[in-house]
Formats: structure tokens, sequence, C-alpha cells
């Protein structure tokens, strides 16, 4: 078992490190098991090895929060971590298990999975089974599908399905080994791109078609079935979504059934089309809320570090502070020059600092605030089950605006970073959740309501107005008389 899980966007600032991933997850040899106690499809995937008695050999994995494309010897080093870690052990395994995500890219290399599978394929032989769990945003391309039949997708966004996932894609692979099936598969990428925001799998064209590959399941046909809404910040050739079936010795009817579903999907691309709320009526809304019945949740999706931005964006903090709230207003950036100044400052200082567009100053301009120093954090979380990785923080009071300032950037999908900042955002009029949609699912049980604000940013759903050059071929909405050319 093996992994090395990064999305990657193509319009954020600056290159993406090793130190990302050793910020985040990081596990050689047995650290791997610490991953059982969290949602990860590494979990699942150990789960059912334990179930059915299949001795498990743990490597290496590396996982980091989505950003930007990784500098090549970065990527370089990842790589071989993996590669030495099964060549360690190829003599003595059966077949191999890869948690991955499925839009990493790296300077020169557009498809990093595909890549690494097949450099996985050459080290362990045309016959050993492998099978790989993605992301339902994986840019899923014919170099990964080539490699093996053996794929799993998550099912849901928001996503809440990550350790079933593994448990899928273990499921196909030890069934595999066992002779009980032999996997075949059916690949389709369809011309179809939309902003995260419309990828919701419980309502929508979306849903629907989800329903259509669960039929498929339950009917028999296939044995497992994933849609990839690939991940919409990646500047990549091959641009499009994706469908991957399984079926067992049927390669024909796995094809079939993968051009059914894309067609599906296709035909519903005039209602992939998102609609967002002005910030100033957001704002508004907020106010008139007044805090009632919990706070009025902004989803500031441009700047949304889980789709790979930045995280320095300080456009709606500059609105919220000009909106002069009576009541209290949570809003976060990532500024590492800040943070050590208010450091220095101390805790209870009264300090005057720029905040935004250290990191993606295409998009973001800086915003200088005035406030006092009331909480210092060390970086250090005691979550087991989704550690924060965001750096040294601190909160600045301005006002009624609580602003949390960290070094780097870390996923906003709930409420985590506000908590763990000594923050209780139940208490709050307005809370910034930078987050392309998947903000939905983990800010839901303090909300009174979640608005998808219009923001710009390197994840704005304005997928049109950004600087798109190596997708250069037909895709909607880009090219709106796109056909299906299959």
């Amino acid at each position: 078992m093996a992994g090395l899980a990064r999305e990657g966007n193509s319009f954020g600032g600056g290159l993406g490190t090793v130190d990302d991933f050793r910020r985040d997850t990081w596990c050689e040899g047995e650290e791997i098991f610490s991953l059982l106690s969290r949602n990860d499809s590494m979990a699942g995937a150990l789960r059912v090895a334990d179930e059915r008695g299949v001795e498990v050999v743990p490597t290496f994995h590396a996982r980091s929060v989505s950003g930007p494309t990784m500098a090549a010897d970065a990527y370089a080093e990842l790589k071989q971590r993996v590669l030495d870690g099964l060549a360690a052990v190829v003599d003595q395994v059966d077949a191999v298990y890869l948690r991955l995500h499925g839009a990493m890219t790296a300077e020169g290399c557009d498809d990093v999975e595909g890549d690494l599978l097949k450099a996985v394929r050459e080290l362990v032989g045309p016959d050993m089974p492998i099978a790989a769990s993605f992301d339902l945003h994986a840019h899923l391309t014919r170099d990964i599908v080539a490699t093996t039949p053996l794929l799993a997708g998550y099912l849901t966004y928001p996503h809440v399905d990550m350790a079933d996932t593994g448990r899928r894609a273990m499921t196909l692979l030890l069934d595999q080994l066992a002779g009980t099936i032999n996997g075949t598969v059916g690949f389709r990428k369809i011309p179809v791109m939309s902003a995260s925001e419309v990828h919701d799998t419980s309502n929508g064209p979306v849903a629907e078609v989800a329903r259509l590959r669960d039929e498929l399941v339950a009917s028999g046909k296939i044995l497992d079935g994933s849609i990839f809404t690939t991940q919409p910040w990646l500047d990549v050739t091959g641009l499009g979504w994706g469908v991957v079936v399984v079926t067992d010795n049927d390669a024909t009817g796995a094809q079939q059934c993968a051009d059914e579903l894309a067609a599906e999907l296709f035909d519903r691309r005039e209602r992939l089309v998102v609609h967002k709320m002005p910030l100033s009526e957001a704002i508004e809304r907020a106010a008139v809320r007044a805090g009632k019945g919990g706070p009025v949740v902004l989803g500031d999706g441009a700047d949304s570090p889980s789709a790979g931005s930045t995280g320095d964006g300080a456009d709606l903090l500059a609105a919220v502070l000009a909106a002069e709230l009576a009541g209290p207003a949570f809003c976060t950036v990532v500024d590492r020059p800040a943070v050590a100044t208010c450091l220095a400052a101390g805790l209870a200082a009264t300090v005057t600092v720029r905040v935004g567009g250290t990191l993606s100053p295409n998009f973001f301009a800086p915003v200088t605030v005035t406030g006092r120093v009331i909480t210092i954090s060390d970086g250090t979380t005691t979550s087991p089950t989704r550690p924060i990785s965001s750096g040294r923080g601190v909160v600045l009071a301005i006002g009624t605006t609580y602003l949390v300032i960290t070094e780097h950037p870390t996923s906003m999908v709930d409420p985590r970073l506000y908590r763990a900042m000594g923050l209780d955002p139940d208490g709050a009029w307005l809370v910034q959740a930078k987050s392309a949609g998947q903000y939905r699912d983990g800010f839901a049980h303090v909300a009174g309501d979640l608005v998808d604000v219009d923001m710009r940013g390197p994840s704005q759903h304005d997928l049109l107005s950004l600087p798109f050059r190596r997708a250069t071929h037909a895709w909607w909405p880009k090219d709106r008389d796109v056909v299906r050319g299959w």
C-alpha cells in the first residue's frame, strides 16, 4: 500500500513543495496505520484488508492540502519515495493499492497520477493487480486507465465517502486477486467543465446521473462506476469530465455503460451554470439576520484552499470592515509576514498590518487593518481525524470583526480553523468559509444560512475569465457548440 495525493490549481501563485506534504500527512511504513481514525480512502482500504484476512505491507503515503502546481524537483522526490517503498517489497507482495487524488500537476507533467501509475506498472510487471482510489475531481486520463481497470472515485460532493471509496477499490483488488472477477474497464472523457458549486451529488444534474450509476451497480450490470467532475481550475491538455465503469470480463459492456453515463452528463451541460450572490447583498443578509438562528456563512469559493487557491484574498474582509456590522464577523487570510508582525508585537498588542495579496497578487490586493492581537497559535492541533496544517497564526480583533491570519493555507470546509483559534462560529453574525461548495456539509450544523458569494480568485466560478492556455481543445462552456464526439 502506498499513496500520493494532492489537488493542483494552475492559477494560484507559486509552486508546491515537499514541505506542503510534511505539514499535512506524511506516513512512512507502519505510520500509515495511523490513518485508520480518519475518513480517508487509505483507512477504508485497510479495513477491508483486515476483514478479509489479507496481510498489508505499508510503504509510503503523503498527502497535502490542494495547492499550486508542484515544482519539478519536488514531484521527482515524492515519486521516488513511492517507487522506492514499493521496490523494497515488490518480491514479497501479490498486489498493490494506491491512494491517489487524480488532479495533481507538476512542472512539465499535466498528469502526475498517470505518470506515477505507469512507473508503478513498470516496477511490478504486467500481471500484478493494481487498484487505485481517486477524488471525484480527478482528471482521469488514458494513461491512468491503461494501467489498471481497478479504479474507484468518490461518489459524493460535498465529499463524505472517502473511506468507502478506499473500501470499493480494495474490494475490487482482492476479488481480482482471488480470481472471482476479471476486471474490465470502460472510459469516456467529455468536453465539459464547470465550477464545483454545481457538482452536488444530492440534488441537480450530477445527482441525476449518479443515480443512474447506482442503478447499474444495483442491477449487477457493472461492478463499479465513478463519475469524475474534474477539478475545474486545471489548465491541462485533455481537460474535461470523465466516467469510468468496471465490469467482470465484459469490456464491451463497460464501454457501453461509460458512454451512456457520459452522454447523460453531456446532455445536462446547460444546467451546469453557477449563480452566486453579490458580496454587498450577502453582507446585508447577515446584517438583517442579526445573528438570529446561526450565522450567515459566506462561501468564498474563489479563494478556496481545498480547491488549490492560496487563501490570501482580502476583498471580502475589506467589504465586511466597510459594512461596520454591529455583531461579530469571522474572516480569515493567509499572510506570513503579517503573522510575523503580530507575533513580534505580542499578545494584547495593537498593530497595524497589511494583509492579503502576498501569494496570488494577480488576483488579490492587500488591505491595511488595525487591530488587537487576542490569540496566538503555534500551529499545533489536537484533532485526530483531520489535523490543521496552517502553520503559526493569530487572531486580530478589528472592532466586531475577528480576523484569523495564518502562515499557510488550510482547508476551510468546516469550522475547525476558527475553533482551533478560540473562536465560536455559533455566536457570529457572519462567517467566511473559503471553500467552493464543500463547506455546505461542514458548516451546515452551525449556519443559519449558506450563501455562495461572487468573488474573484484562483478558484473562481467564472472559468471563462481565467487564463487557460494548455486546454486548447473545444470544451463547454468555452465553445458553446461543442459536440459529444462519440
